[in-house]
Parts: structure tokens; sequence; C-alpha cells
């Protein structure tokens, strides 16, 4: 049985509002005044001496060094499905001025992803494609279950669902290409697909990875891992953690385990990549570095309390944000924190960073939106939206955007 039905209801709609010449479905709302900035402090700080993990290397024919990079597309995309972690968008950091609010009919549910100008976000049990524009719903698809966050790659999105099914639809229009039953797997958020191949990782640990164009399975392997973290395809080679055996590496191409590493410490966020290291925090608070292609270790630094989102790498920085609400700057070289600043409140959503490093966004818990600049950690702007967000905020199309409940607002 085909797992989508017309969204009827949404698109009756549309099409009774263009023809009464209302306003669409997706109304825009009055501006949400920002705030005065919060007297937040940022303090410098230093990391706590280096701890090495025990690394497992499993034999196996090397693939070359790829040349190829994983460059994000100017619009931002995104989020671990291209080979990129967090949200990057243009050059600069935004005023903080708001713009238009969009209301959906359903709470937003998912993390929105960007591509090519198009928000591709999760409505309860419904995918949809917005353009914001031309302020457009292009197509809507309403599924039994809840999709995880989808990946693009080739003209095609790829997503898993809460009922155990791999689906590929047509990014442009919606339409359903493939469809495989996992028997019943739950996949972890979001999925992974680079050029013509597709991979997803159960809660059980089994590692799936189908042919982007067929849904046929390539191979399939057993992780070991209990929940294992969303894939990181980078650096031509897969990286996954768990709750129960640290982190490790597989082949893309033959699904064999490259390598394996860590102290027993378990993993609940996912890897990050950059420039040929891969960055793994754990439950114990710390973030690792490593060479992502023969595991050789790095360094290991101390934010002082588990990662709420996975590490934002780029240039000679990363940044993260700690669950009980501290956001930190660490320099790639040698792992040494550089700022640290603690916000008013939990923060459970990702951080959305422009891509010259000098804007840093994020969520808190009670809906409040700060602007932090990248070099010092000092907030610039807060804007409070007064409901607790629904998805990481993710920078497009020179704006930043922000789920709160059944609401996508619109801040430049």
């Amino acid at each position: 049985m085909r797992i989508f039905r017309p969204l009827l209801a949404v698109f009756c709609v549309l099409c009774a509002s263009a023809a009464a010449g209302n306003e669409p479905i997706l109304t825009i709302e009055s501006h949400i005044q920002p705030a005065a900035p919060q007297v937040v402090t940022a303090t410098p700080v230093s990391s706590s001496p280096a701890v090495s993990g025990e690394v497992k290397r499993k034999n196996g024919p090397t693939p070359a060094p790829s040349s190829r990079a994983h460059k994000t597309p100017s619009d931002g995309l995104y989020r671990a499905g291209g080979g990129c972690a967090g949200c990057f968008g243009p050059n600069g950091a935004l005023s903080g001025k708001p713009g238009r609010t969009f209301t959906f009919p359903d709470r937003l549910t998912g993390s929105p992803v960007a591509y090519r100008g198009v928000l591709y976000l999760s409505c309860g049990q419904t995918l949809c494609a917005f353009d914001p524009k031309r302020e457009k719903l292009l197509w809507a698809v309403q599924l039994k279950s809840r999709p995880t966050v989808p990946a693009l790659a080739g003209g095609r999105m790829f997503f898993g669902t809460e009922d155990g099914n791999l689906v590929a639809l047509k990014a442009e229009t919606g339409a359903v290409l493939w469809q495989l039953n996992a028997k019943g797997m739950t996949f972890s958020s979001p999925v992974t697909a680079f050029e013509n191949a597709f991979f997803a990782v159960s809660s059980s640990g089994t590692l799936l990875c189908l042919d982007g164009a067929s849904g046929k399975v390539k191979w399939q392997t057993e992780t070991g891992l209990n929940n294992p973290t969303a894939l990181l395809f980078a650096d031509e080679i897969l990286l996954v953690g768990g709750q129960n055996l640290g982190y490790q590496a597989y082949h893309p191409v033959y699904g064999y385990r490259r390598w394996q590493g860590g102290d027993g410490t378990s993993m609940d966020v996912s890897p990050s990549w950059s420039d040929g290291t891969a960055y793994f925090p754990d439950t114990r608070g710390r973030v690792r570095a490593l060479r992502a292609q023969n595991a050789r270790f790095l360094w290991t630094s101390e934010p002082f309390s588990p990662l709420a989102a996975p590490l934002v790498v780029s240039g000679e920085r990363g940044w993260g944000v700690t669950a009980d609400g501290a956001v930190f700057a660490v320099g790639l070289t040698e792992g040494k924190v550089i700022w640290r600043t603690q916000l008013p409140g939990r923060v459970l959503t990702a951080l959305a960073v422009s891509s010259d490093g000098h804007g840093v966004y994020t969520v808190t818990e009670k809906g409040a939106l700060y602007a932090l600049d990248g070099n010092t950690g000092m907030v610039q702007w807060d804007i409070p939206f007064g409901e607790p967000p629904a998805a990481d905020p993710v920078l497009s199309g020179g704006a930043l955007w922000v789920c709160c409940g059944n609401k996508l607002s619109e801040v430049r």
C-alpha cells in the first residue's frame, strides 16, 4: 500500500484562495519587534588538557584521498546530509530586523533544509517544499507517519519514516520515485545522501546503503550501536556514533568498518567534519578531534557540559551550544575554548552560523532568538518569539528562518 495520499485540504484551500483572489494558506503576519539585548557576558576560557581515546582500526582497502570538496551552496545547505554540519548562510551578520511570518496548518516538526532558495519542511505528517521568495507552497505530500529530516542529492529528496519506510521524491515536484519497506526500522534523523547513494542507520544499529535512483539495497551491515547518531558522509567515509561503542567509520562503497574509537563514553550528538578532520561530541561534554581517514587523534576539548547539537565548523574555528544554554567557540588547531557565553535558558536547537563566522544564532527553549558575534561571543540582539522552537533555525537567501509552533518567521 502506498504511504502517500494527496494533501487535499491544503491543495483545495490553495486553489480556492487563488480563484477567489484571497490570501493563501501561508499567511503573512505582522512583524515581531526585537527586544533590547539582555546583558549576557562572554567569558574567555581555556580548554582542559587533551585526553586521548583508544582507536581500533579494521583492515581493508583504503580509498585514495579525494580532491572533491563538499562545498556548501551559496543559499545554505544546511546539515549533515550534504557532508556539512550546521547551517551556513551568506557572509556577514544579520541586523536583527524581523521580516515576514508564514503560518502553516499544523505545527512544524523536524528541522528545515534549505536548498537553492527552497525550504523543505515537515508540518506534522506532511512534507512540503516552500519558496519564501515567491511566498509559494510548491508541493506537499502527506505521509502515514512522521518523516526524518530529509537529505537532498542529484535532484532527489531522501528520507525515512517512523513506520520504517525509506522514500525518495523528486525534489522539484514531490513526485514519488521509489519507496522501500525496511521492516519496521526507525531511522536516525537526518538521513544522508551523496550523488547516487542514500545512507540511513536505524535505532537498532542497522546501516543501509541504497541506490539513489532505484532504491535497491547496495549493502547492509550491523554497527552494534544502540540509538546511533545521524550519519555524516565526508571525505569519502561514513561517520557515526552511538550510546555504547563510541564512534565508527565505514567505507561508503563496500560497507565494511574502517575503524572504531572511543573510551566507552556514549554519543548522542552527530559528528561534524571540516578539512579532513572529524569532531565527535560525547555525553561527558567533550569534543574529540580525529583525522577522518585514519582515526589519528588530534585533541580533546571540554566545553563544560554535553552539547545540544553538532559542532559547527568553518575555517579555523568551531562553534557549539550546550544543553544548559552555553554558546562557545573553539579553535580547531588545538581544541582550546576561545570564549563561552551563558544564555538565560536551556537550548535544544542547533546553531546557525554565517559562512564567515561573524554571526552565530540560536533559539532557547522559551523561544528567544539570540544573535552572537562569532569572534567575541557578545550578544548583538535578541528577539522573543513567545513559544518554544519547533526546529533548528536555518540560514537561506540572506535571511534566518525560525520555526516556532506552526509559524515560520524571517529575520534579516
